[in-house]
């Protein structure tokens, strides 16, 4: 989710400027803009811009499905946010190339999931469609859509969406509250040491998902 947020996007723009805060790994600024991804690849430091990245993901993917199937994977389909431009569309096509993978279409996340809410339904009606909203809040984003479905038949009659409004921000919430319990309560600075932080956002984010559920949740961190 975060390598996405990288794809097509100029190093200095406003919002990657903004991700740049939140991210465990270090970028960069590559030539005309690109934003470079630093990394330790075979003991050694290499840049990699988002496409190299997410195409050795997609690839990952590929070989997993091969193994699972028992046959070679070569033809897709690519779920991508409504409000990805032109750029970032293509920046996803050149990650399945690096891939091996063959995208036959790439289709908006809220539409697949319609799709698959709907495709083997068969309480549908035949004549007055029914209206449904869907809701995505993803790791960095936000997307609603409402279909109109009918038997067979699916249309998307609108769709919105927030950039940067998504489960990490409950995570940050979280975040933010600790920092200033544990430099209270137990002297410890923990923005001053990124594996701290790091460390802390993880447990923030495994006791939010507790918290979707339950009243109250516990927080435990071995060695901050």
């Amino acid at each position: 989710a975060q390598i996405k947020r990288l794809l097509g996007r100029n190093f200095r723009d406003e919002d990657v400027q903004q991700d740049l805060l939140r991210f465990p790994f270090s970028v960069g600024e590559g030539s005309e803009g690109i934003p470079l991804i630093h990394v330790q690849y075979l003991g050694e430091n290499r840049s990699f811009t988002s496409s190299q990245i997410l195409g050795m993901i997609l690839s990952n993917l590929k070989s997993i499905a091969e193994k699972n199937l028992q046959t070679n994977v070569c033809d897709c389909v690519i779920g991508i946010p409504v409000f990805f431009s032109d750029i970032q569309r293509r920046a996803i096509i050149d990650a399945a190339s690096i891939a091996g993978l063959r995208p036959l279409r790439l289709m908006h996340e809220t539409t697949s999931t319609a799709l698959a809410y709907g495709l083997y339904r068969t309480d549908l009606p035949e004549n007055d469609p029914i209206n449904v909203v869907f809701v995505d809040v993803g790791h960095a984003s936000m997307q609603v859509c409402i279909c109109a479905f009918k038997k067979g038949h699916l249309k998307v009659l609108a769709h919105a969406f927030n950039r940067s409004l998504g489960g990490r921000d409950f995570d940050d919430v979280l975040f933010h509250h600790f920092c200033a319990n544990f430099k209270v309560d137990y002297k410890i600075d923990v923005l001053s040491n990124a594996r701290a932080c790091q460390r802390l956002r993880l447990a923030c984010e495994k006791m939010k998902k507790v918290l979707s559920a339950n009243a109250e949740a516990p927080l435990n961190i071995e060695c901050l």
